[in-house]
């Protein structure tokens, strides 16, 4: 008998699924088969090359000193710079301009987005140490996009993005050395935090922290597992390579100024602290403090940066080098300290304030007018993404929030210590996720606390290269919380 058109379609209708199907399970089975780490890495360098090829190369004025360091090394030769700054940033820039042109910033943008698009996969490997759900370190991992101000650094030739990506670089090869410790292993999470230390000397004592924290949390482990021996050797050598680097730098500031330090510049970075209180120091200074005096009275009282401005006046009249200049600051740093205590800690916790609560908007939304040579602008990259509809979407909600919020940024440190308690507690069969969390938050801590007891200026700038990893475990770990009270109900639903 002749058939309808519509049981036509429907005898069809089970041919077409058969035909189909088994693309379709094949296409799903061969996604499953693919890591997630790889989704991680691809979405990320994704998202780093839609964004970077709207942007520009942002420099200010210490882009400048690195670069004048850069050419001191291709010259072969000492420079006064380097009792201030040690050579790892300005070797980057030196290797960056012989391969592929002097001077080349779009260069160096490039690169280190390339490096910055590793950030969530090195996360979501920090992060699989916590988490034994490969999607939640994954969200965790790619929260770190949801920052624009870490993702946009790398637009800028400051320590800032180098000295925060090479810092997680050491953390997650030392949480992993250290679980299956190795002398080999230990070597090279070593000479990851040298090169660390080499951008920013600022991280130096956290490396102990990191081995102090791993012997008292893993040593009953390593006793069990008969790996006492392997990971003392793990840990000695971690330390032995840094230290390695630092005394390697130190001879050449020694060979040069006669201090066998890796950088001079804490005398003259703290009178951002004691400059408020100059007056005060005695007259074995008089005439440094009296010329500091009266050139921060010239700036109606503001003494910060005081020593970048008029350092090279007060060093002429002491017949002194800026670094020997610092040296004598930090001598007067020390007594007027210890001599007014209450004054230094009442600018400690302003800074603290400070350091949480500041705008970073004129690292990666503005031109510094200093560098360029012209006014304030806006950045390629804000424009591109103020503009964009999905990215203006997407951090908008971010940036009222979080970033425009003092209040909310007030409370994150309380927030951080809160989460990590939960985490720590609900990890107790979880040695590596309880290690991990204790070095995160740590690292965190101990980066925001140097800052604040040193320096009381550019917070804005000064808090990055931690700001990516706080908003990350942030994210993190209230999935990992929401994730353990929906199986607390569904255990009581179903039980």
């Amino acid at each position: 008998p002749r058939m309808s058109k519509r049981s036509k379609l429907q005898a069809s209708r089970p041919l077409v699924r058969t035909e189909f199907m088994p693309r379709r399970v094949q296409l799903l089975r061969y996604l499953r088969r693919i890591p997630i780490w790889v989704f991680v890495a691809a979405l990320s360098a994704v998202w780093y090359t839609f964004l970077i090829s709207h942007a520009q190369p942002n420099r200010f004025p210490d882009t400048g000193s690195y670069t004048l360091l850069a050419e001191a090394i291709r010259e072969r030769r000492w420079h006064s710079g380097f009792t201030f700054r040690p050579p790892g940033y300005p070797g980057f820039l030196y290797l960056v301009f012989t391969l592929f042109g002097w001077e080349n910033y779009h260069a160096v943008m490039v690169i280190q987005a390339m490096l910055g698009a590793s950030i969530p996969l090195l996360l979501y490997a920090l992060f699989r140490l916590i988490s034994d759900k490969k999607w939640i370190a994954a969200l965790g991992g790619f929260a770190f996009l949801l920052d624009r101000y870490s993702v946009g650094l790398v637009t800028v030739p400051l320590t800032e993005f180098m000295s925060g990506y090479t810092m997680l670089l050491a953390m997650v090869a030392f949480l992993y050395a250290v679980r299956a410790p190795a002398l080999w292993k230990g070597a090279l999470a070593g000479g990851a935090a040298a090169w660390n230390f080499l951008i920013r000397p600022s991280f130096q004592y956290v490396y102990w922290y990191w081995v102090f924290a791993a012997l008292i949390l893993c040593w009953r482990w390593a006793r069990e597992q008969n790996l006492r021996k392997p990971s003392l050797l793990c840990a000695a050598a971690f330390l032995t390579v840094i230290h390695l680097g630092i005394a390697t730098w130190s001879y050449q500031v020694w060979r040069h100024t006669g201090v066998f330090a890796p950088s001079l510049q804490l005398g003259a970075s703290m009178t951002n602290h004691t400059g408020s209180m100059m007056e005060l120091a005695p007259d074995e200074f008089a005439t440094i403090r009296d010329i500091f005096v009266a050139e921060r009275n010239k700036r109606g009282g503001d003494h910060i940066n005081l020593f970048d401005q008029a350092g090279w006046k007060i060093a002429e009249a002491t017949t002194t080098t800026l670094w020997q200049l610092s040296l004598e600051f930090k001598k007067i740093n020390k007594y007027l300290i210890s001599h007014y205590p209450e004054r230094y800690f009442s600018q400690v916790l302003k800074a603290w304030d400070r350091i949480w609560t500041e705008d970073s908007h004129y690292i990666t939304d503005l031109t510094d007018p200093y560098a360029t040579g012209r006014p304030f602008e806006l950045t390629a990259l804000f424009r591109f993404v103020a503009s964009n509809p999905f990215t203006r979407v997407l951090y908008r909600p971010f940036e009222e929030l979080v970033w425009e919020s003092p209040t909310f940024l007030r409370w994150v440190p309380w927030i951080l210590l809160i989460l990590a308690g939960f985490l720590f507690v609900v990890q107790k069969d979880n040695l590596w996720g309880r290690l991990a969390i204790v070095l995160i938050v740590g690292t965190i801590f101990y980066h925001m606390a140097v800052h604040v007891l040193v320096q009381f200026t550019e917070f804005g700038r000064y808090k990055l290269p931690v700001q990516g990893l706080w908003f990350s475990f942030i994210i993190f770990s209230l999935m990992c919380l929401f994730d353990a009270i929906y199986g607390r109900v569904k255990d009581r639903i179903t039980g």
